[in-house]
C-alpha cells in the first residue's frame, strides 16, 4: 500500500478542521439570530424594547447598544430561518456536530502519527463534504432517507479511519 506524503495529509486534515469549525460558527450565529428575531430573554438587553427604541437611548458607557447592532448585523428583520422550530433544528445539529466531529478530528490527527495510505486525504474530504451536506439536508431540505444516509457516510468513514489505525498497531 502506498503511503501520503505526510504534508499532503496534515494540510487535508487541517483544512477539515477549518471547515468544521466554520459550519459550527454558523450554527451558532443562527440560533443567535432566531433568538433575536424572537425576542427571547438573553444577554444581550431587555428584548422587550424594540431595537428602533434601544437606539434612541443608546450611550457609550451602556449595554443598549448590543441588541440593536446584532439585531441588524444578523439581519434579523426578515429573511428565513427565524422560527422557534428552526431554532431547534439549529440547536439539534450543533448537539450532533458535538457529538460527531470532535472525534473525527480527534481520529484524524491520531491516523497521521501511522502510514496512512494514499486515500487518506480523500476519506478527510468526503467525511467533511458528507457533514456538511448532511446539515444542508436536516436544515434546509429536510428529508429522509439522504440525511441519514450523508450521517451514516460520515460514521463509515469514522470507522474506517480508527479500524485502520487499530490494524496498524
Amino acid at each position: 500500500m502506498m503511503a501520503v506524503d505526510e504534508s499532503e495529509y496534515t494540510r487535508a486534515v487541517a483544512w477539515a478542521a477549518a471547515v468544521l469549525t466554520i459550519k459550527m460558527m454558523v450554527l451558532h450565529l443562527a440560533v443567535v439570530r432566531v433568538r433575536i428575531s424572537q425576542r427571547l430573554k438573553g444577554k444581550f438587553g431587555n428584548f422587550d424594547v424594540t431595537p428602533e427604541a434601544q437606539l434612541e437611548t443608546w450611550q457609550l458607557g451602556s449595554k443598549n447598544w448590543l441588541y440593536p447592532l446584532f439585531y441588524y448585523s444578523l439581519g434579523c428583520f426578515a429573511g428565513p430561518y427565524r422560527t422557534l422550530n428552526d431554532m431547534e433544528r439549529f440547536q439539534a445539529m450543533e448537539r450532533n456536530a458535538v457529538e460527531n466531529e470532535p472525534y473525527f478530528l480527534l481520529v484524524a490527527y491520531a491516523w497521521a502519527q501511522f502510514d496512512v495510505p494514499a486515500w487518506g486525504p480523500a476519506m478527510i474530504e468526503y467525511y467533511v463534504y458528507s457533514r456538511v451536506l448532511h446539515l444542508v439536508w436536516y436544515q434546509i431540505i429536510r428529508s429522509q432517507p439522504w440525511r441519514a444516509l450523508l450521517w451514516s457516510a460520515g460514521v463509515v468513514i469514522n470507522m474506517v479511519i480508527a479500524g485502520n489505525i487499530l490494524m496498524q498497531k
